[in-house]
């Protein structure tokens, strides 16, 4: 399938950017690899996905289902990066996907292998406590102007997990509206070419 892909454009592309998910699929029988899912109270698969930045559909692998370990996700990501530099050797790539996939194994395999990426991190207390005066400065900026719509705000910063090998780029993104705030959490390792990588877990600026 990633053959097809690649013979589908009409010259190489430059950069892709792939989108890696999984997603139930129930099934009515006895097949090979069904799995009981407490979340859906269902058998069935959680296929992992892959579609390139524009929707145009890569790849899937059949799987059990459950949620996939770093263990698991990395042997996919080596195996259609393999396939992927089969046709475009020189072809930049970027991993963008969801908390699920923000595991040390996985960060540690884009930057052993030259991927760009963009996965979400879910919220945690150590993560949180660096957009603390943010949430409650863009609280502040939607209640005095509430008729301007949500009031939403980003900072950068460096932190990382126990599990992670180093520490990474964090970007936050704190969002004020009538249903509350609503804060998120990307890890990346695009950088900003005026700015520089502290040597420890503190600091941050706003942009």
């Amino acid at each position: 399938m990633v053959d097809l892909y690649c013979e589908s454009f009409h010259q190489v592309a430059g950069r892709i950017t792939l989108d890696i998910d999984d997603t139930f699929d129930a099934v009515h029988g006895g097949q090979q690899l069904r799995l009981f899912n407490a979340h859906y109270d269902e058998y069935g698969f959680q296929p992992i996905v892959v579609f390139d930045g524009a929707g145009r559909f890569i790849t899937a692998v059949l799987r059990p289902a459950k949620r996939p370990s770093g263990k698991e996700i990395v042997p996919i990501l080596r195996r259609l990066l393999r396939a992927i530099r089969t046709n475009w050797p020189r072809t930049k790539i970027m991993l963008r996907a969801d908390s699920y996939y923000c595991c040390p194994e996985v960060l540690d395999f884009c930057r052993a292998n030259g991927l760009d990426y963009i996965i979400g991190v879910a919220p945690t207390t150590t993560l949180r406590r660096h957009i603390g005066d943010l949430e409650a400065s863009a609280k502040a900026r939607y209640e005095a102007a509430p008729k301007d719509g949500k009031a939403r705000r980003y900072k950068e910063f460096y932190d990382g997990a126990a599990s992670w090998s180093r520490v990474e780029r964090v970007i936050a993104r704190v969002e004020a509206g009538a249903e509350g705030p609503d804060t998120r959490f990307v890890v990346t390792n695009l950088v900003k070419r005026s700015m520089t990588s502290p040597s420890r877990r503190s600091g941050g600026r706003l942009f």
